[in-house]
């Protein structure tokens, strides 16, 4: 098997547009936090609000980290890539 280099180096070009493509998305999700607390405040004027927003959004993380570490430990690499992989178009069908 062949393998493409492109005049970046050593990094194909598909995961060039990849890696460009997750800078790009990370920017978007930060600027709608952005909006979004600016939205809470003014709403509501108080900065509690604002933080207990950005702890609510925490908990998640924080919750089922541990669990992810375990099953990530104790699980074969290909079923929780396969589980992660379904996991992640979900919040977008439950909208």
């Amino acid at each position: 098997m062949t393998r493409k280099i492109t005049a970046t180096g050593c990094i194909s070009a598909g995961y060039y547009r990849l890696f460009a493509a997750g800078i790009i998305n990370g920017n978007g999700d930060r600027f709608s936090q952005v909006a979004m607390l600016s939205m809470i405040l003014q709403l509501t004027g108080s900065g509690m609000a604002v933080g207990l927003s950005l702890g609510v959004r925490l908990i998640p993380y924080l919750a089922l980290a541990p669990l992810g570490g375990f099953l990530g430990g104790r699980l074969p690499r290909k079923t929780v890539l396969g589980g992660l992989l379904l996991e992640g178009p979900l919040p977008s069908i439950r909208c």
